[in-house]
């Protein structure tokens, strides 16, 4: 039998450290803000409550990048103060590394943890079996304006309009980021 443990909602400094943390990549917080619109229909995934859901990334999105913000959305402030919950799992499926049905990782996954996230590049990339024990397998929507908008004001510190919040939602945020070390248009100005 699974024990489920329920998570106390996030209050005070755990919460405050979440959100820097979360603001200081601009990409990261565009695709945090895609995963968790997509997901609002299943309230359990905000919540913190067991669940099991398949994520379909958009075509053309940087997949380290929507794992990374995966793993936000998954754990919630639990990510700042030790690494995320002990009983979400984030598993990475893509086209290229297609692994069998019977994928072992998986099965334990869903056999040992109440929260099961299965983050996957495209619909082929997720196993057909998977729909037997989802909640839901939901496609991510885009990067909308008010998102960018929202990330520039939060993340940068800058103000944008809506017309170039237009353009830059149709921008990939693998392409939005600057090479490491460089300075960039997405870099938070020093105060």
């Amino acid at each position: 039998m699974i024990r489920y443990e329920t998570v106390e909602k996030p209050t005070g400094s755990n919460q405050t450290a979440f959100r820097q943390k979360l603001f200081r990549s601009l990409p990261r917080f565009l695709a945090y803000c895609a995963i968790m619109r997509s997901c609002r229909p299943h309230w359990q995934f905000k919540d913190l409550k067991p669940i099991v859901v398949g994520l379909v990334l958009p075509d053309g999105a940087d997949v380290v990048l929507y794992e990374e913000a995966v793993r936000y959305a998954a754990h919630g402030p639990a990510i700042v103060t030790h690494g995320g919950l002990d009983t979400t799992e984030v598993l990475l499926r893509t086209f290229e590394r297609k692994r069998p049905v019977d994928d072992p990782d998986l099965s334990n996954a869903l056999a040992r943890k109440s929260r099961v996230i299965l983050v996957a590049d495209n619909a082929a990339a997720v196993p057909e079996t998977f729909g037997l024990a989802a909640d839901a397998v939901i496609e991510v929507g885009p990067i909308l304006p008010r998102h960018v908008i929202a990330g520039a004001r939060l993340c940068l510190g800058l103000s944008v309009t809506p017309g170039q919040a237009d353009f830059i939602a149709t921008v990939s945020c693998r392409s939005s980021a600057p090479p490491s070390g460089k300075e960039g248009p997405w870099r938070r100005p020093s105060r």
